[in-house]
């Protein structure tokens, strides 16, 4: 499912200026989520065209994972 942010135009006063953080710190989390991946998408698609590395649908998240061996305390 690709998600899609819909460009939004707000006109203010300098005097009336809302930081970015107040702006995204009131924003659901699903949107801040579909921010922060279309960033990622666009880096590595970027990355991609400069560097010949493999593009965002081809990228792999690295799993990492520690195998733990339990012991038996009445052993």
């Amino acid at each position: 499912m690709v998600h899609k942010i819909v460009p939004v135009v707000h006109k203010y006063r300098l005097s009336d200026h809302v930081s970015d953080y107040e702006y995204w710190r009131n924003q659901p989390y699903e949107a801040r989520i579909a921010a922060v991946t279309e960033m990622r998408r666009d880096y590595y698609d970027w990355l991609a065209a400069t560097t010949g590395s493999p593009p965002y649908n081809e990228m792999k998240i690295q799993k990492v994972f520690r195998i733990v061996k339990l012991t038996d305390p009445d052993a």
